[in-house]
């Protein structure tokens, strides 16, 4: 499909290119709408997607996030295309590719792709796994389906044997695949969370579904076929790993080639703008649309009822017990017994219908600017729209920003707006229990503590403005891993919210490669529960402030930590 309709457009304009955002000197916009408009859409000829409020679902829990999905592979009727840091060896893992594997064999049709880093996806377990293996399996298992690939995407690196052993691990420090964006036929899985067990345990991160938009869908589809295609991918038969060529150890090639691929990708989904035209905000969002074939706005309303899809070529649901003892028939009885739940859960789930809503029930109108962070080849959308709407709205007395991140080491370009802002900041990050690293073993032990001394640089900055709190999440035997931001431009509720991969800090800007939707919304009950999502994240913080900070027994912070964390700062 993404090939279809780049070759569609065989004249590539010169003006088209992956530069910055323009520089020219414009009026500030009268708000977020029209700042978006003018920095995605006017200055970048980027696309912009409409849909309606009742489209997006809002997941508040790991498990959500793991029912969904296996409900929406198992409803998915042409392709399934995934993208993650990496993909766990637990049995929650091997369970939802077992049901994948399933769906394949019941629909050949269904195109199945999934992303992954490279280093990070061969990195081997204690127990002898990786997210390799685990793919590879898949892949035996599905030898002869037509529409099959698995895909580890490789950074460029100036180690000349990143590959062997402990050297591995330190290329995961210096840039990693980082997207985590899943395509079910048209419904998009947008979060910041992998596919591992913790994620879907007890590590909380956020998730958002967008349901029957074919244009967002697309989007992603095109988006991560063009990386798997600057990929290394995983075969069934030998070598094990394909090469990519040009070879990722020939930087300059590799990223010439990548750039072309998303220059492609970017060519095929811009908004055609006629030459000569000076389009204005109010006229691209309230002129002709509702499925028009001239209009420059992605419509992605639905113009009918929302009906539930309901998955052709299905075979009849196996027997619990006889699906357990299957799976798990080398396990002890204690596991089986953990198996067997895990099966009724999803069962069930994947079960469940849901209302279909009549037209008039749909909602209002929403709004989804997508961003990418590439670094490495000068796409740099998200860091300078964030940017941009920190500047705007911290202007603003009265506004307010809820901005979270499990990693908290913001560039100064993020904090300048912050510690002087008029309008209300509150910053929420792991506290160093609930930080993924903390007590780890060997050099990571040191992470939560290097993030406690971004927090103290934060809170020095903005001293003396109190619109500005610090906030830690902390719940028993829980981690924290959500980031993004709601932005309540007027109102108490969000109006616009951002959610994905980036961490908003020195590496996600610098080194990873990240995927934002930006969502704006006219949709009342949309805002609602953005704001819902946001008190529930807050629900489990505590306000921290310097002295707390110094006064901290169980985290000390000395000299050592202050100059680590500085020097390494780039790294996290």
């Amino acid at each position: 499909m993404f090939t279809k309709r780049c070759l569609s457009n065989l004249k590539l304009q010169k003006h088209l290119s992956i530069s910055r955002f323009s520089t020219t000197t414009n009026p500030p916009p009268k708000d977020l709408l029209e700042l978006l408009f003018t920095k995605i859409v006017k200055e970048r000829k980027s696309p912009c997607f409409e849909v309606y409020g009742s489209q997006i679902e809002i997941l508040t829990s790991p498990e959500d996030y793991y029912l969904a999905l296996h409900k929406l592979a198992l409803e998915s009727q042409f392709r399934i295309n995934m993208s993650a840091l990496y993909l766990g060896t637990g049995t929650k893992e091997l369970f939802f590719l077992e049901r994948i594997s399933r769906r394949l064999e019941e629909n050949p049709e269904i195109k199945f792709n999934m992303i992954l880093d490279y280093s990070r996806g061969r990195r081997i377990d204690k127990e002898g796994k990786s997210s390799e293996n685990m793919l590879l399996s898949l892949l035996k298992a599905n030898f002869s389906h037509k529409f099959l690939r698995a895909a580890l995407f490789k950074q460029p690196s100036w180690m000349p044997r990143a590959d062997t052993g402990p050297i591995r691990m330190l290329s995961e420090v210096l840039g990693v695949h980082h997207m985590k964006a899943h395509v079910f036929d048209n419904n998009v899985l947008i979060t910041g969370a992998n596919l591992s067990e913790d994620y879907f345990t007890n590590r909380q991160d956020r998730c958002y579904i967008i349901r029957q938009s074919p244009r967002v869908a697309d989007y992603f589809d095109d988006l991560l076929n063009a990386l798997s295609n600057c990929s290394y991918h995983i075969c069934a038969g030998e070598p094990k790993v394909q090469k990519f060529y040009p070879e990722v150890s020939n930087k300059n090639k590799f990223k010439n080639t990548l750039a072309h691929h998303l220059k492609l990708f970017r060519w095929a989904q811009k908004t055609d703008i006629p030459v000569g035209k000076e389009l204005e905000c109010d006229e691209f969002f309230n002129g002709e649309q509702q499925g028009h074939p001239h209009a420059l706005l992605s419509y992605d309303g639905q113009d009918q009822d929302l009906k539930e899809t309901v998955p052709k070529h299905k075979k009849p649901q196996k027997d619990v017990e006889e699906e357990a003892n299957e799976f798990s028939k080398d396990s002890k009885q204690e596991d089986k017994k953990k198996v067997r739940d895990l099966i009724q859960k999803v069962n069930a789930f994947s079960s469940q219908k849901s209302e279909p809503r009549k037209k008039g029930d749909l909602g209002g109108r929403v709004f989804i600017f997508p961003a990418l962070q590439f670094n490495m080849v000068n796409i740099r959308e998200d860091e300078e729209l964030f940017v941009q709407i920190l500047e705007h709205l911290t202007k603003k007395e009265g506004a307010k920003i809820d901005f979270c991140s499990g990693y908290l080491n913001i560039m100064d370009s993020y904090l300048n707006p912050i510690k002087s802002s008029k309008a209300e900041v509150n910053l929420l990050t792991a506290a160093p229990s609930a930080n993924g690293f903390y007590k780890a073993g060997f050099v990571k032990k040191w992470i939560p503590y290097f993030y406690r001394e971004y927090e103290k640089r934060i809170l020095k900055k903005s001293k003396g403005n109190d619109s500005v709190k610090l906030y830690e999440y902390q719940r028993k035997n829980w981690t924290y891993h959500a980031k993004g931001a709601w932005f309540y431009e007027k109102g108490n509720d969000p109006n616009l919210t951002v959610i994905g991969s980036s961490n908003y800090s020195y590496r996600s800007n610098r080194r990873d490669t990240e995927a934002q939707l930006y969502i704006y919304s006219q949709c009342d009950d949309l805002n609602a529960r953005m704001k819902e999502e946001a008190e529930q994240m807050f629900s489990s913080a505590q306000r921290v402030t310097l002295d707390d900070i110094k006064k901290d027994k169980d985290v000390k912070l000395g000299s050592r930590t202050y100059f680590l964390s500085k020097r390494l700062k780039t790294l996290f």
